[in-house]
């Protein structure tokens, strides 16, 4: 009993067809597609967000992976958290942003890098 699966069709292909029938199910009042929706008047409370997928966040000495933003965050958000210096009289820091739930950024996926600089020296803290 085991199904073949299909791989005569591209992802990308089968991601928008779904979005499509989504669509169509929403436009409609939710007819069709499973259950049906309690109707077109319903419809004017639905909300749609977008989310991050996964978690995002910033690594620390060590490569551990700090969240800002936990998986299923509705987007745009603004988070904020105070992070202190590794090394004394520091006046640059690298900040190397993940995506991943994993607790060391090694099993997560890098997005990208900054540079923080005009940081004032003082003592590591």
């Amino acid at each position: 009993g085991r199904i073949e699966l299909c791989k005569s069709v591209h992802p990308d292909e089968a991601v928008a067809y779904g979005a499509a029938v989504q669509g169509f199910i929403l436009s409609t009042g939710g007819a069709g597609g499973g259950k049906d929706l309690a109707g077109a008047e319903a419809m004017t409370d639905l909300l749609l967000l977008d989310v991050t997928p996964l978690s995002l966040g910033i690594e620390l000495e060590g490569k551990q992976m700090s969240t800002l933003i936990k998986r299923n965050t509705p987007i745009p958000c603004k988070k904020t958290r105070t992070y202190t210096t590794v090394d004394d009289w520091q006046t640059e820091i690298d900040v190397v942003v993940y995506e991943g739930e994993r607790a060391h950024v090694d099993a997560n996926n890098k997005l990208g890098s900054f540079v923080i600089s005009g940081v004032q020296r003082a003592r590591a803290g």
